[in-house]
Protein backbone atom coordinates (compact mmCIF):
# COMPACT_ATOMS: atom_id res chain seq x y z
CA UNK A 1 0.00 0.00 0.00
CA UNK A 2 2.83 2.36 1.32
CA UNK A 3 4.42 1.67 -2.66
CA UNK A 4 1.36 2.41 -4.10
CA UNK A 5 1.04 5.75 -2.90
CA UNK A 6 4.92 6.67 -2.88
CA UNK A 7 4.64 5.43 -6.77
CA UNK A 8 1.20 7.97 -6.83
CA UNK A 9 2.96 10.78 -5.05
CA UNK A 10 6.03 10.42 -7.66
CA UNK A 11 3.58 10.99 -10.59
CA UNK A 12 1.97 13.92 -9.28
CA UNK A 13 5.14 15.32 -8.60
CA UNK A 14 6.04 14.63 -12.21
CA UNK A 15 3.18 15.75 -13.76
CA UNK A 16 3.96 19.21 -12.16
CA UNK A 17 7.36 19.40 -12.86
CA UNK A 18 6.03 19.14 -16.65
CA UNK A 19 3.50 21.62 -16.21
CA UNK A 20 5.69 24.11 -14.92
CA UNK A 21 8.42 23.42 -17.68
CA UNK A 22 5.39 23.98 -20.21
CA UNK A 23 4.88 27.68 -19.11
CA UNK A 24 8.12 28.94 -18.61
CA UNK A 25 9.34 27.56 -22.25
CA UNK A 26 6.54 28.40 -24.86
CA UNK A 27 6.85 26.99 -27.99
CA UNK A 28 8.33 30.04 -30.37
CA UNK A 29 5.98 29.93 -34.32
CA UNK A 30 8.73 31.03 -36.58
CA UNK A 31 7.37 32.73 -40.07
CA UNK A 32 9.01 32.46 -43.38
CA UNK A 33 6.53 35.09 -44.72
CA UNK A 34 8.98 38.20 -45.83
CA UNK A 35 8.31 41.50 -43.80
CA UNK A 36 5.74 44.23 -45.79
CA UNK A 37 8.13 46.36 -48.15
CA UNK A 38 8.26 50.08 -45.32
CA UNK A 39 8.26 51.82 -49.11
CA UNK A 40 6.23 50.49 -51.52
CA UNK A 41 6.45 51.78 -55.22
CA UNK A 42 3.91 54.21 -56.15
CA UNK A 43 2.07 53.14 -59.39
CA UNK A 44 2.28 55.59 -61.66
CA UNK A 45 0.29 55.93 -64.92
CA UNK A 46 2.69 56.19 -68.19
CA UNK A 47 3.15 59.61 -69.76
CA UNK A 48 4.70 59.68 -73.26
CA UNK A 49 8.27 62.18 -73.21
CA UNK A 50 10.42 63.15 -75.93
CA UNK A 51 13.27 63.46 -75.29
CA UNK A 52 15.84 65.79 -77.72
CA UNK A 53 19.99 66.30 -77.09
CA UNK A 54 23.26 66.25 -78.37
CA UNK A 55 26.27 64.40 -77.04
CA UNK A 56 25.53 64.96 -73.89
CA UNK A 57 21.86 63.31 -73.91
CA UNK A 58 24.03 60.56 -75.79
CA UNK A 59 26.20 59.80 -72.34
CA UNK A 60 22.68 60.20 -70.59
CA UNK A 61 21.62 58.09 -72.05
CA UNK A 62 24.01 55.09 -73.14
CA UNK A 63 26.52 55.56 -70.07
CA UNK A 64 23.70 57.12 -67.00
CA UNK A 65 20.62 54.63 -68.00
CA UNK A 66 18.70 57.14 -68.43
CA UNK A 67 15.51 55.39 -70.41
CA UNK A 68 15.49 52.92 -67.76
CA UNK A 69 15.08 55.53 -64.90
CA UNK A 70 13.00 57.43 -66.64
CA UNK A 71 11.26 53.92 -67.14
CA UNK A 72 10.70 53.27 -63.68
CA UNK A 73 9.47 57.04 -62.70
CA UNK A 74 6.57 56.18 -65.27
CA UNK A 75 7.69 57.76 -68.44
CA UNK A 76 7.65 55.99 -71.85
CA UNK A 77 10.70 57.59 -73.60
CA UNK A 78 11.64 58.44 -76.89
CA UNK A 79 14.86 59.59 -76.77
CA UNK A 80 15.94 61.29 -79.56
CA UNK A 81 20.32 61.99 -79.74
CA UNK A 82 23.31 62.67 -81.60
CA UNK A 83 27.17 63.99 -81.05
CA UNK A 84 27.62 66.97 -82.46
CA UNK A 85 23.94 68.07 -83.00
CA UNK A 86 22.66 71.28 -83.01
CA UNK A 87 19.33 73.52 -82.71
CA UNK A 88 19.01 72.87 -86.87
CA UNK A 89 19.18 68.81 -86.62
CA UNK A 90 16.34 69.18 -83.73
CA UNK A 91 14.04 70.79 -85.84
CA UNK A 92 14.28 68.26 -88.30
CA UNK A 93 13.75 65.54 -85.98
CA UNK A 94 10.69 67.45 -85.06
CA UNK A 95 9.26 68.69 -87.97
CA UNK A 96 8.92 64.78 -89.34
CA UNK A 97 6.71 64.08 -86.60
CA UNK A 98 2.94 64.11 -87.30
CA UNK A 99 2.94 65.61 -82.95
CA UNK A 100 4.65 65.33 -80.38
CA UNK A 101 4.25 64.24 -76.33
CA UNK A 102 2.54 67.13 -74.00
CA UNK A 103 6.22 67.06 -72.20
CA UNK A 104 9.35 67.49 -74.16
CA UNK A 105 12.87 67.69 -72.68
CA UNK A 106 15.46 70.11 -75.22
CA UNK A 107 18.90 69.43 -74.07
CA UNK A 108 20.26 72.13 -76.46
CA UNK A 109 23.12 74.32 -77.23
CA UNK A 110 26.58 73.38 -77.34
CA UNK A 111 26.94 72.64 -81.28
CA UNK A 112 28.45 74.05 -83.36
CA UNK A 113 30.35 76.33 -80.59
CA UNK A 114 29.63 79.40 -78.02
CA UNK A 115 28.76 81.45 -80.55
CA UNK A 116 25.53 83.21 -80.50
CA UNK A 117 24.97 83.53 -84.70
CA UNK A 118 21.13 82.48 -85.15
CA UNK A 119 20.95 81.01 -82.07
CA UNK A 120 17.91 83.72 -80.65
CA UNK A 121 16.05 82.54 -84.17
CA UNK A 122 16.85 78.88 -83.52
CA UNK A 123 15.65 78.54 -80.60
CA UNK A 124 12.28 80.58 -81.07
CA UNK A 125 12.09 78.29 -84.07
CA UNK A 126 11.93 75.03 -82.07
CA UNK A 127 9.95 76.40 -79.26
CA UNK A 128 6.67 77.44 -81.43
CA UNK A 129 7.11 73.99 -83.53
CA UNK A 130 7.24 71.69 -80.48
CA UNK A 131 4.06 73.84 -79.23
CA UNK A 132 2.19 73.53 -82.59
CA UNK A 133 2.82 69.65 -82.61
CA UNK A 134 1.70 69.12 -78.67
CA UNK A 135 3.88 70.24 -76.23
CA UNK A 136 2.47 71.88 -73.38
CA UNK A 137 5.46 71.74 -71.21
CA UNK A 138 9.26 72.01 -72.57
CA UNK A 139 12.44 71.65 -70.46
CA UNK A 140 15.43 73.11 -71.61
CA UNK A 141 18.65 71.85 -70.82
CA UNK A 142 21.45 74.86 -71.42
CA UNK A 143 24.76 74.12 -71.96
CA UNK A 144 27.64 74.62 -69.80
CA UNK A 145 31.82 73.72 -69.99
CA UNK A 146 34.07 74.18 -67.46
CA UNK A 147 34.09 76.98 -68.14
CA UNK A 148 30.68 78.71 -67.09
CA UNK A 149 30.81 82.06 -68.96
CA UNK A 150 32.02 80.27 -72.34
CA UNK A 151 28.11 79.92 -73.16
CA UNK A 152 27.12 82.93 -71.22
CA UNK A 153 25.24 84.56 -74.60
CA UNK A 154 23.37 80.70 -75.38
CA UNK A 155 22.06 80.65 -71.79
CA UNK A 156 21.18 84.17 -71.78
CA UNK A 157 18.77 83.27 -74.60
CA UNK A 158 17.13 80.39 -73.66
CA UNK A 159 16.61 82.22 -69.88
CA UNK A 160 14.46 84.80 -72.12
CA UNK A 161 12.75 82.01 -73.70
CA UNK A 162 11.36 80.98 -70.44
CA UNK A 163 7.64 81.31 -70.15
CA UNK A 164 4.97 79.35 -67.80
CA UNK A 165 5.21 76.90 -70.78
CA UNK A 166 9.26 76.77 -70.98
CA UNK A 167 11.19 75.94 -68.15
CA UNK A 168 14.91 76.17 -67.69
CA UNK A 169 16.87 73.21 -66.37
CA UNK A 170 18.98 73.75 -62.98
CA UNK A 171 21.26 71.04 -64.23
CA UNK A 172 24.26 74.14 -64.87
CA UNK A 173 23.98 75.29 -61.47
CA UNK A 174 24.12 71.59 -60.27
CA UNK A 175 27.23 70.79 -62.29
CA UNK A 176 28.91 74.08 -61.55
CA UNK A 177 28.91 72.74 -57.78
CA UNK A 178 30.61 69.63 -58.74
CA UNK A 179 33.54 70.42 -61.22
CA UNK A 180 34.68 66.69 -60.83
CA UNK A 181 31.92 65.53 -62.96
CA UNK A 182 33.59 67.28 -66.60
CA UNK A 183 35.99 65.04 -68.52
CA UNK A 184 36.78 67.64 -70.67
CA UNK A 185 36.04 71.43 -71.18
CA UNK A 186 32.10 70.13 -72.04
CA UNK A 187 31.87 66.40 -71.76
CA UNK A 188 31.43 64.53 -68.63
CA UNK A 189 32.54 61.91 -66.55
CA UNK A 190 30.76 58.47 -66.18
CA UNK A 191 30.15 59.50 -63.07
CA UNK A 192 28.86 62.97 -64.21
CA UNK A 193 26.52 61.22 -66.88
CA UNK A 194 25.25 59.18 -64.55
CA UNK A 195 24.55 62.20 -62.32
CA UNK A 196 23.15 64.07 -65.25
CA UNK A 197 20.69 61.13 -65.73
CA UNK A 198 19.14 61.08 -62.27
CA UNK A 199 18.93 64.66 -62.46
CA UNK A 200 16.54 64.68 -65.06
CA UNK A 201 14.73 61.63 -63.75
CA UNK A 202 14.33 63.88 -60.15
CA UNK A 203 13.61 66.75 -62.33
CA UNK A 204 11.14 65.94 -64.45
CA UNK A 205 9.53 64.18 -61.51
CA UNK A 206 7.05 67.02 -60.86
CA UNK A 207 5.53 67.47 -64.54
CA UNK A 208 4.24 63.88 -64.35
CA UNK A 209 1.35 64.23 -62.63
Amino acid sequence: MAGRRKSFLMLLVLIALTACGTAVSPTVHRSNSPLPDASPTRSLTPRDLLVIGDSLMVGARDIGGLKGLLEESGWISDIVAEVGAGVPWAMQQVDQRVSVPHIVLVEMGSNPGPGLGNFPNEVSELIDTLTAKGARRIVWVPPIARDPTKYAERDDVIARAASSRVLVSQWPAQLEQNPQWFGGDLHLTEQGYQALALYIRDEMAPLHG
